[in-house]
């Protein structure tokens, strides 16, 4: 340390990130260990169904850091913490390590994780459509809390297989329209089949492969929710910064190109007289 620099406040923000970036793991496998805690700990409601491409996700998010991390300290100056922009870079390594395994256990089988991702469709219909009904004073709320605490694709499928049975109780049948007869007969019986699949306990050696990748596919499901509630402080930041010209500097997870400040967009010819 040279007599012009002056060292940062043990505690500080400024500290806090030096040894942080210091810290953060470099490789793939390491990212992914390093953030597989904070992933688990997302509560199984609040994961939305992956609907991203990982490769296009991961090169705009690259995009919007490169943008943000050049003017860490305006931030500062507002007061904004910026330690989710520093480690972002090795979030997304941690994401794509997440996405290979789930690729490397799925093999060329994509039909598991259509039903996966159906169930969950399911699941979250159901139970929005009891909530509504707690709310109501249709059910009591008691029938509801052990399955919000489900965790996992086979307490997701078990969710299911319980949620349908509570909407033909009596006093609730006829009450919510977008649950069609349909709609749990097909509940019943994809959550029948996912269980008798994914349960731990199943006889058959195929089947304690799909409990691995159905595993699999959870992780990669809340690493990607990990990057999109990441992301979503990044645009934050960003909108700080560029105000109504974010999408450029930071741009989407889904935008089909990222449009930086150094590519101006095309503009339309002027007409010729």
């Amino acid at each position: 340390m040279t007599k012009t620099e002056k060292k940062a406040p043990e505690g500080s923000l400024a500290a806090t990130e030096k040894t942080q970036k210091g810290s953060l793991p470099e490789t793939a496998d390491g990212a992914y260990a390093h953030f597989l805690a904070e992933a688990m700990a997302l509560p199984e409601d609040e994961i939305s169904p992956y609907r991203i491409d990982a490769a296009l996700a991961v090169y705009n998010a690259r995009t919007g850091i490169a943008a943000v991390s050049k003017q860490l300290d305006a931030l500062r100056a507002y007061n904004l913490p910026v330690n989710g922009i520093v480690d972002f870079s090795a979030l997304l390594l941690a994401f794509g390590h997440a996405v290979a395994r789930a690729e490397a256990e799925s093999g060329s089988d994509k039909t598991l994780a259509k039903k996966l991702a159906r169930n969950w469709e399911l699941r979250a219909l159901l139970l929005a459509a009891l909530e509504f009904g707690t709310a109501a004073k249709l059910i009591d709320r008691k029938h509801l809390v052990y399955i919000k605490q489900g965790r996992g694709p086979v307490d997701s499928a078990q969710d299911v297989s319980d949620l349908a049975v509570l909407m033909e109780r009596p006093e609730l049948k006829g009450q919510f329209p977008q649950v069609t007869a349909e709609i749990l007969e097909e509940a019943k019986l994809l959550s029948a089949e996912l269980l008798a699949l994914l349960r731990p306990n199943a006889a058959k050696k195929g089947a304690r492969k799909t409990e691995s990748h159905a595993t699999a596919l959870e992780i990669r499901n809340r690493f990607a929710e990990l990057v999109v509630r990441r992301h979503d402080w990044l645009w934050r930041c960003g909108a700080v910064l560029f105000g109504r010209d974010v999408d450029r500097h930071v741009p989407g997870l889904r935008a089909n190109r990222a449009t930086t400040a150094s590519e101006p967009e095309p503009t339309e010819p002027e007409p010729t007289p």
